[in-house]
């Protein structure tokens, strides 16, 4: 990228943006939807619908490994785009806003998505 070109510049730092939304989004799915699969199934079996523990044993594990990877997904999504944002101060010599909607957001759902986490595994435990 030649630093000379302010559109050049800004292409890159919102392109970056709309990537991390981008991994918000499928994050944010995959979370939420890990959620709804354990709760869905636990609250059913527990009203006796269900058929008892081989289901809620199985939606434990696909929505813990839903939230898990979604969890993931979205710290590494967060690191890339911080350091892709720092490599473009250090190339341009330009500011860059170390903190933008996107970033904050990523950030505040992580911290749902742990809470998430944290929610199912507590169930399960003693």
């Amino acid at each position: 990228m030649d630093p000379e070109l302010p559109l050049s510049y800004e292409h890159t730092m919102w392109t970056a943006e709309r990537t991390l939304i981008t991994w918000i989004r499928t994050a944010l799915l995959m979370i939420s939807f890990g959620f709804a699969i354990d709760t869905f199934f636990a609250e059913w079996v527990m009203h006796g619908s269900g058929t008892g523990a081989p289901l809620v044993r199985d939606s434990l594990v696909i929505g813990l490994g839903l939230v898990l990877i979604g969890n993931t997904t979205l710290l590494m999504a967060t690191v890339q785009h911080t350091r892709c944002l720092r490599n473009l101060r250090r190339e341009t010599g330009r500011p860059v806003p170390r903190w933008s909607l996107a970033l904050m957001t990523a950030v505040l759902l992580q911290v749902l998505g742990l809470a998430a986490l944290i929610f199912i595994v507590s169930r399960v435990l003693p």
